[in-house]
């Protein structure tokens, strides 16, 4: 018994990290490339995008029929180059950029939304 609850510690404690690390993107900039970081889904708003619709979007956008989970939602959402949102489940790591690059305001409002091949990376809480 005394294994078993060592174990159970250790996924409790493990699935804490997961779940603070998940919370930790609030728009942090991030390097996209021709693959694309966020590969999920894609929505060209033009001069109406801001983090708070790209978010939106990506929570309420219908996902691939292969995936087995569930149908709806992603948990990444990422605006760039201005008017551009990006969705997904997941991302490769060492994507860090400086805050600086990410320097393309959104078409509404005074917040950044990205610059060229730079996304702010957000959770969107799914």
């Amino acid at each position: 018994t005394a294994i078993m609850k060592i174990t159970g510690l250790i996924i409790l404690a493990c699935g804490l990290v997961g779940a603070q690390s998940a919370q930790a993107w609030i728009g942090q900039c991030v390097k996209d490339n021709k693959d694309r970081v966020l590969a999920g889904g894609f929505i060209d708003f033009g001069g109406a995008n801001t983090p708070e619709r790209c978010i939106a979007e990506c929570k309420a956008m219908p996902k691939s029929h292969n995936m087995p989970y569930t149908s709806v939602g992603f948990k990444y959402a990422g605006v760039q180059d201005g008017g551009q949102c990006f969705c997904a489940n997941g991302f490769p790591e060492n994507i860090r950029a400086t805050q600086s690059e990410c320097n393309r305001p959104c078409k509404t409002g005074k917040r950044m939304c990205g610059g060229a091949w730079r996304m702010n990376l957000y959770s969107t809480g799914l």
